[in-house]
């Protein structure tokens, strides 16, 4: 897993666990790109807005990410934005829900439930796309 356990204040991850966590999490980012949340997301996004100010690398590396795509793409030279915590709001909440339905199904948590796991990972990613806008 790669967000998992309890952080301890003043803990830095090495080098190589940021680097898989953002190979795995940057390919949602684009996505989010001009995204528009519904106001439910938007103290999400101002949470890692905040935190991309904070850290100059994450925003940067959100930039670096959506650059080239068709939506509102943050700027690495602006530091960290709005458009910056959305996308960081949808790649976040994109790994939450996926690592959640593959998680429980691969444990067997599904067993016996009378209910399709592929069927609700796609209604877990089209209300997704709805709590963002998207088409």
């Amino acid at each position: 897993m790669l967000i998992a356990g309890s952080p301890q204040p003043g803990y830095t991850a090495p080098a190589d666990t940021v680097d898989r966590a953002r190979s795995a999490l940057g390919h949602f980012l684009p996505l989010f790109a001009g995204a528009e949340p519904v106001p439910a997301v938007l103290p999400v996004a101002r949470r890692l807005t905040a935190w991309a100010e904070q850290e100059p690398a994450v925003a940067e590396w959100v930039a670096a990410a959506v650059a080239g795509t068709s939506g509102e793409a943050p700027r690495a030279d602006t530091g960290a934005s709005a458009a910056t915590g959305i996308c960081l709001a949808g790649a976040l909440m994109s790994w939450t829900r996926t690592h959640g339905v593959v998680s429980l199904e691969v444990a067997g948590h599904f067993a016996g439930m009378g209910h399709d796991p592929a069927g609700l990972l796609a209604a877990e990613i089209d209300t997704l796309a709805d709590a963002f806008r998207l088409d």
